[in-house]
């Protein structure tokens, strides 16, 4: 939960730039903490996909705001839900 108390230094690079790599301890929370954050400039066309993945979640790019929590990972949702109930 690292990446909600750095909320502030998150950047839209964080979520633009994310590609999973299991060495990367705490990369998809901040992904997902800056794709909250940056949700107005995702571009909802269907050119962006989940966690940046065309493979894994080709059938599923971002189309809606609303869509996005329910298309994330379960922990990932979790976090969505924080930052929403804490109005962040």
């Amino acid at each position: 939960m690292a990446a909600i108390l750095h909320y502030d230094d998150v950047t839209p690079a964080d979520w633009e730039w994310y590609t999973y790599h299991p060495s990367r301890t705490g990369e998809s929370e901040k992904y997902v903490v800056s794709l909250y954050k940056y949700k107005r400039q995702v571009p909802l066309d269907g050119t962006t996909y989940f966690y940046n993945d065309t493979d894994y979640h080709k059938d599923h790019p971002i189309r809606s705001l609303s869509d996005i929590p329910s298309e994330l990972e379960p922990h990932h949702q979790f976090i969505w839900w924080l930052l929403q109930t804490f109005e962040k």
